[in-house]
C-alpha cells in the first residue's frame, strides 16, 4: 500500500514538473522575437505539380487521392534579420510524421529518413546547423522541405530560424520533456498495473482490479507514442499498437467502472462490448497502409465519442449515489472529459489546432491516478478491517502476533500487559450484552488515547486486551497504572445511565528482552494477571 501511495506522490510531483517545464519552455519560446518565423507563405508541390500557397501546418488529404502517397515539397524565401547576420544560425523543425529532408539554397542541411517508414517523427524536434557559406547574408535565401504525404502532410509544430545556441537549448528541452515525462508515466502505470494485478490474484471474484490493470497497461503502451522515435514494426505496425491500445483502454475502463459501481451486466451490454472489441481488431487487421488505418480510425472515432458519452453517463450516475468527495470527483471528470473531447474533435478536424500539444494524455493520467487513489483507499479499508477488531477498533490477535514477530528482530527490552475486566460477567448479566459491548468499546478508546509511539493494543479474547510496547519497564510502569486509573475514573454512568455501575480492570505485566520467546512472555503476563485478581483486583502486578 505504501508503495502505491509513493507512486501516486511521484505522479503528482511529475505533474508539478510538467508545469515547471512548460513555464520554462514558454520563457525560452519568448525569445522567438529574434527568430525568423517560417510558418506562412509556402509554395506546395505534389510530385512536381505546383498547387498553392499555404502555411506549414498539417493538412488532411483523406478523400483526395491525387495528393496521397506523394513527395510533397514546401518552398519559400526568407531574409536574415540584422540580429542574425553575425550569429551562428540553425533551423528548428519538428512534428513531421513520416520523415523529411531540408535544403537551404539547394544545400542539404539535415534529414530524417522516411523511405523505410520506421520513424515516428511527430514527437521529435530537430536542430539543423546552417553553415554561413550556404546563406546569402545580405540577400534572398530559399528553404525547401521535402516530405511524404499519406493521410496528411505538413508539420504539427512551428518552424523557424534563429541563433544556434538558443535553438539547440530549446529543442533539447522539448525532446527531453517528451522522453522523460511520458516514459516516467508509462513506468508508473506499469507499477500500478502490477499492484492491481496482485489485487485481482487475491480477489479473483472481483474483476474490477483486472479491468483497471488492463486499462493501465494499455495506456502505458499509448504513452510510448510520445517517447519511441523508431520501431522494428515499422510506422504502420507501431501506430496499430498505439491506437488499438487507446481503444481497448476505453473498453476496459468502461468495464472497470461498471464493476466498481455495481452496474449489472446484461446480454445487450455484453454484445455491445464484444462488438466493440471485434471492431478494433478488424480495423487493425484490414489496415494495410497508414492511409487506410487513418480513414477507419477517424470513422471509428464516432464510436469512441459514444463510448466517452457513456463514461460521462456513468460518472453522473455514480456521482449522485456513491461519491463522497463530490467536489474533487466533479473537477477530475469534468476537466478530463473536456480535454479528451477536445483532442477527439481535433482528430476529426472539427476543431483546428496549430500545435502538437495533446491534452488527452494528461486527462488520462489525472483520471487513472484518481481511480488508483480510490481503489487504494478501498483496499486500505479492507486491510484495516482484516487486522482490527470490529467492535473495539483495536488490532486483532493475528496482527498482534505479526507485529510482535517483526518488532522482536530489534535488540532491546519490551513490555507486555494483559488487561482483564473485573466481574465483567456480572455487567453482562445485569445490563445485557449491548451494555457490555459499550464498556469494551469505551475502554478500548481510553487505552488507545494513552498509548505512546511504539505501543499497540489488541483484543486478545472476549474481555481481554493486550498492550505491547517497545519500551522498558521503567517507562511502562506509569503507563499501565494510568490505563487502570483512567478506566476506573471514567464516567460510565453517562454511557450506561446507571449511577451505581463500576468498571475496573486488573493488569498483569511483564518485561522481557528480544531473546525471549513471546509465548513465554504471555505466560508470565498471565501469571501476573492471576496474581492481580487474587490480590483484590483493580490493580497492576508485574513479573520480571
Amino acid at each position: 500500500m505504501k508503495r502505491l501511495f509513493k507512486g501516486l506522490i511521484i505522479g503528482v510531483l511529475l505533474l508539478s514538473i510538467i508545469t515547471t517545464f512548460y513555464r520554462y519552455g514558454q520563457k525560452v519560446l519568448e525569445r522567438k522575437n529574434t527568430y525568423i518565423d517560417l510558418k506562412e507563405n509556402w509554395q506546395v508541390t505534389f510530385d512536381g505539380i505546383n498547387y498553392f500557397t499555404q502555411d506549414i501546418h498539417l493538412r488532411s488529404v483523406l478523400g483526395e487521392k491525387d495528393k496521397q502517397d506523394k513527395i510533397v515539397k514546401f518552398k519559400r524565401s526568407f531574409y536574415l534579420t540584422d540580429s542574425l547576420k553575425s550569429e551562428n544560425i540553425a533551423l528548428s523543425i519538428g512534428g513531421i510524421h513520416l520523415g523529411h529532408r531540408v535544403y537551404i539554397n539547394g544545400h542539404l542541411i539535415g534529414e530524417s529518413p522516411f523511405d523505410d517508414f520506421i520513424y515516428n517523427d511527430w514527437n521529435t524536434r530537430y536542430t539543423y546547423f546552417i553553415p554561413k557559406e550556404f546563406v546569402n547574408v545580405e540577400g534572398k535565401n530559399e528553404i525547401e522541405i521535402e516530405m511524404k504525404s499519406s493521410y496528411e502532410y505538413g508539420s504539427s509544430q512551428d518552424i523557424y530560424i534563429g541563433p544556434l545556441k538558443d535553438l539547440a537549448k530549446k529543442d533539447k528541452f522539448i525532446n527531453s520533456y517528451f522522453m522523460s515525462i511520458y516514459f516516467s508515466l508509462a513506468i508508473i502505470n506499469f507499477i500500478l498495473a502490477a499492484y492491481f494485478v496482485n489485487m485481482y490474484r487475491l480477489n479473483k471474484f472481483n474483476r474490477k482490479y483486472l479491468y483497471f490493470s488492463l486499462t493501465l497497461i494499455c495506456i502505458s503502451s499509448y504513452y510510448s507514442n510520445y517517447f519511441i522515435i523508431s520501431s522494428i514494426l515499422g510506422y504502420l505496425g507501431f501506430q496499430k499498437i498505439i491506437f488499438s491500445s487507446v481503444y481497448l483502454a476505453i473498453l476496459s475502463f468502461i468495464l472497470f467502472l461498471r464493476k466498481n459501481y455495481g452496474i449489472e451486466d446484461t446480454k445487450l451490454s455484453k454484445y455491445l462490448f464484444s462488438l466493440y472489441a471485434i471492431a478494433v481488431f478488424v480495423i487493425m487487421a484490414i489496415s494495410n497502409d497508414v492511409y487506410t488505418l487513418t480513414l477507419l480510425r477517424k470513422k471509428f472515432n464516432i464510436v469512441v465519442i459514444a463510448a466517452l458519452i457513456y463514461i460521462i453517463y456513468i460518472t453522473i450516475y455514480v456521482f449522485k449515489k456513491y461519491v463522497k468527495n463530490k467536489l474533487l470527483y466533479l473537477i477530475v471528470y469534468t476537466l478530463s472529459t473536456l480535454m479528451i473531447l477536445r483532442d477527439v474533435l481535433v482528430d476529426l478536424s472539427i476543431l483546428k489546432s496549430y500545435n502538437a500539444f495533446h491534452y488527452n494524455s494528461y486527462a488520462i493520467m489525472i483520471i487513472l491516478f484518481y481511480m488508483a487513489y480510490e481503489l487504494s483507499s478501498e483496499q486500505n479499508i479492507i486491510y484495516l478491517n482484516s487486522i482490527k477488531d470490529p467492535l473495539t477498533g483495536l488490532y486483532n490477535r493475528r496482527f498482534l502476533d505479526s507485529y510482535v514477530c517483526n518488532a522482536l528482530n530489534k535488540k532491546g527490552y519490551y513490555t507486555l500487559f494483559i488487561i482483564d475486566f473485573d466481574n465483567f460477567k456480572n455487567i453482562n448479566d445485569k445490563y445485557g450484552h449491548i451494555v457490555g459491548d459499550v464498556v469494551l468499546k469505551n475502554a478500548a478508546d481510553i487505552i488507545n488515547k494513552r498509548l505512546p509511539e511504539n505501543c499497540i493494543a489488541a483484543r486478545y479474547g472476549g474481555e481481554e486486551f493486550i498492550v505491547f510496547c517497545q519500551k522498558s519497564k521503567a517507562f511502562s510502569i506509569s503507563l499501565a497504572e494510568n490505563i487502570r486509573r483512567d478506566i476506573e475514573r471514567f464516567n460510565w454512568s453517562k454511557e450506561i445511565k446507571d449511577k451505581d455501575i463500576k468498571v475496573t480492570v486488573s493488569i498483569g505485566a511483564v518485561e522481557f528482552d528480544y531473546r525471549d520467546e513471546f509465548i513465554n512472555a504471555l505466560k508470565l503476563a498471565d501469571s501476573a494477571l492471576y496474581r492481580a485478581k487474587s490480590n483484590g483486583k483493580n490493580r497492576v502486578e508485574w513479573i520480571t
